[in-house]
């Protein structure tokens, strides 16, 4: 019995062919629907890295133009807080005037006192809530002071709350009546505290010691300062 094998040599050139039309179509077909000549390395590795870097710069550059945008709406913010705080600021020396006045009563003067000391209040409290993102834009706490002695336990307050060597409060909370020290006669007197000043970095810029003379004034933080020594502010 004799085999014979039938090759279809068309046939098969025919199929290769169209393998190979059917990858370069689906290939075209990507390229148009992504917009691009390179979709992978094979196609030019070259032009793809270039691409590539194109690429990062461009979503930096877009990035940068959100950083810019938000930046203004920053500005926006503490602009219109300061404008505010201006508004508020007016309306005080509009009253110091009128209070000058000698047409009114002590009555009519406490009225107007008492408004004054509500604006006061109002600029603090908008300096405070002006923030972006959390981050406040306008408020500062002022000095920040640091006990750096003994005291009794009790003999120092901080909003009614004890606190001793080495916590710490800031100018606003003096100006607030916050702080309170009562030495042994039972009367309040926080300058008679001990205590250090530090920057808004925390750098110690000298030490307030209250009732004391130059030479008490003048220790190693004192001369190690940058701006207490030369301006003599221990005689001061």
């Amino acid at each position: 019995m004799s085999l014979s094998i039938n090759y279809q040599h068309a046939a098969q050139v025919a199929h290769r062919n169209l393998v190979r039309s059917d990858t370069e179509l689906t290939s075209s077909l990507a390229k148009l629907s992504a917009g691009t000549r390179v979709l992978s390395a094979k196609d030019d590795a070259a032009s793809l890295a270039i691409g590539s870097r194109m690429k990062s710069e461009v979503a930096a550059y877009r990035q940068a133009q959100t950083n810019v945008s938000q930046a203004t709406s920053l500005l926006q913010v503490a602009d219109g807080a300061a404008s505010q705080i201006s508004d508020i600021v007016t309306r005080m020396r509009s009253l110091a005037v009128q209070s000058a006045a000698d047409t009114i009563s002590a009555t009519e003067r406490s009225m107007i006192n008492t408004e004054f000391l509500a604006l006061r209040s109002e600029i603090d409290r908008t300096a405070s809530d002006a923030d972006f993102n959390g981050q406040g834009l306008i408020d500062h706490s002022g000095i920040v002071y640091t006990i750096r002695s003994e005291v009794d336990e009790g003999a120092v307050t901080l909003n009614g709350k004890a606190i001793g060597l080495g916590d710490s409060f800031t100018q606003r909370d003096l100006e607030a009546g916050l702080v309170e020290y009562r030495h042994g006669g039972g009367s309040t007197l926080t300058d008679a505290l001990v205590v250090s000043i530090a920057n808004a970095d925390g750098g110690a810029l000298g030490v307030v010691t209250g009732e004391l003379d130059a030479a008490d004034f003048e220790d190693a933080e004192y001369f190690a300062s940058d701006y207490l020594a030369p301006i003599n502010a221990s005689t001061a």
